[in-house]
């Protein structure tokens, strides 16, 4: 991946670490709003940045706010010359505000250092307007052409999100009306940052210094640590990758396996909420079973009643022959008997309709026995199934543990795998750069 370094100047104050954080999208160096400086000493802080398909390594290089305590500017030209190997463009923060005669100095001599004239595709001028909120576009385009005047400049173009990239020497001022506006001014910084130049050459070239004995020992340095760090970052992308997968393997079955189990114990509790209606239906049959008893027993005594009258009926029709000086007596008592003989008949007529009633009950009972019979089988049968259905369920959840076993297994000797091979890799990249050092 293409590597795109940019120097970060401007006077102490003005915002560059803020503005570095804001590009790389991350909090990289400490910034805060004053006068004095907050960054002391030149450094770079790097990180990968897309913007509308393009994609590189930003290494944007912090360097010392100048008008500051202990901060000379000839200083901070002299570290871009000779601590780097090239820088490929520039960006000169200013803060909005007013510009004190010192600064405006410091900052044409920075220009002049730069060559902005012949180089206006690889300098950019942002005006750090955080501050001043209720700005519209209009105001805050004249205030960025007073400051460019101010400096000097005169062949500038003012850009917001909609400007094609110019051929003049660009001018940002940075939004705090919307957080929106904002960020779509910093993808288009970064747009140009990021963007290929007509001309190849960088802006500043590097000159040998202390630590550096020609430009192609630092080339040979840089190209060993970039394999390391390649190595290094695939497989920490192909670890990650992996364990990410199979984590989700894992995770899914895991899911699998809990429903297969909340099913299994709603189907246990169907099956005892069966048994439980089966017992109550038994019940009920055996209390049937109990009234058909007591109404035959019934209906036998109420039979064995009937007989006896119908015999005692007899006896007392045979009795007017025995004596005659009881005749009348006997007519008395036989016309008694012969009124009860018609009770009695009446009272066995009515009992033969209660028996036929009993038996009409009795048949209806046993109608509705053999219906609850015929229930009793079919929940014994539907028993039958959920048993077997929970069965297989378990069985199913005993081979999804297998298979849950299996993958934790294949996940460690993967993992082992490949921590054998960064660990070998690695090894080989260490080697590479010893001997690189050797050599060179």
């Amino acid at each position: 991946m293409k590597l795109k370094r940019v120097a970060v100047v401007g006077p102490a104050g003005s915002g560059r670490s803020f503005l570095i954080n804001s590009l790389l999208g991350s909090k990289h160096v400490e910034h805060a709003v004053r006068a004095s400086p907050v960054t002391l000493d030149i450094s770079s802080h790097r990180d990968v940045v897309e913007v509308n398909g393009r994609r590189a390594v930003l290494e944007l290089v912090d360097t010392p706010g100048f008008c500051g305590q202990g901060v000379i500017i000839e200083e901070v030209q002299r570290d871009l010359k000779t601590k780097f190997k090239h820088i490929d463009k520039a960006v000169i923060v200013i803060a909005k505000g007013g510009l004190e005669p010192t600064e405006k100095n410091e900052i044409r001599s920075v220009l002049q250092f730069l060559d902005y004239k012949n180089n206006p595709e690889k300098i950019m001028i942002v005006i750090n307007d955080r501050r001043e909120k209720g700005k519209n576009q209009q105001q805050k385009a004249n205030d960025l052409s007073n400051v460019l005047h101010m400096l000097g400049v005169e062949d500038y173009s003012i850009m917001n999100s909609k400007t094609q990239m110019p051929p003049l020497l660009p001018a940002v001022s940075l939004s705090n009306n919307e957080e929106e506006i904002f960020h779509s001014e910093i993808e288009m910084i970064q747009e140009f940052l990021l963007k290929e130049t007509t001309t190849q050459d960088p802006i500043i070239q590097v000159r040998n210094s202390v630590g550096m004995t020609s430009g192609n020992v630092f080339s040979a340095q840089s190209m060993a640590l970039l394999v390391l760090g390649a190595a290094l970052v695939f497989g920490f992308l192909l670890n990650s990758y992996m364990g990410a997968s199979v984590k989700k393997c894992i995770e899914e079955m895991e899911t699998g396996k809990i429903k297969l189990e909340e099913e299994a114990v709603s189907q246990k509790s169907y099956i005892e909420q069966l048994e439980t209606d089966l017992t109550k239906l038994k019940e009920e049959a055996d209390s049937n079973n109990i009234s058909i008893e007591k109404l035959t027993t019934d209906n036998i005594n109420l039979v064995d009643e009937v007989v006896s009258d119908k015999e005692h009926i007899s006896t007392l029709e045979t009795a007017p022959g025995k004596l005659k000086e009881e005749a009348e007596s006997d007519k008395k008592i036989i016309s008694r008997l012969e009124k009860d003989e018609i009770k009695l008949k009446e009272e066995a007529d009515a009992n033969n309709i209660s028996i036929e009633k009993l038996t009409m009950d009795k048949r209806n009972l046993e109608n509705k026995n053999a219906s609850n019979k015929k229930q009793i089988s079919t929940l014994e049968t539907d028993i039958g199934k959920l048993e077997e259905q929970t069965s297989s369920d378990i069985n199913h959840i005993a081979k999804l543990d297998t298979k849950y076993a299996v993958l934790c297994q294949n996940y460690d000797e993967k993992l082992k795998m490949q921590n054998t091979k960064i660990e070998s890799d690695l090894f080989i990249c260490q080697f590479i750069v010893a001997a690189l050092l050797i050599v060179t």
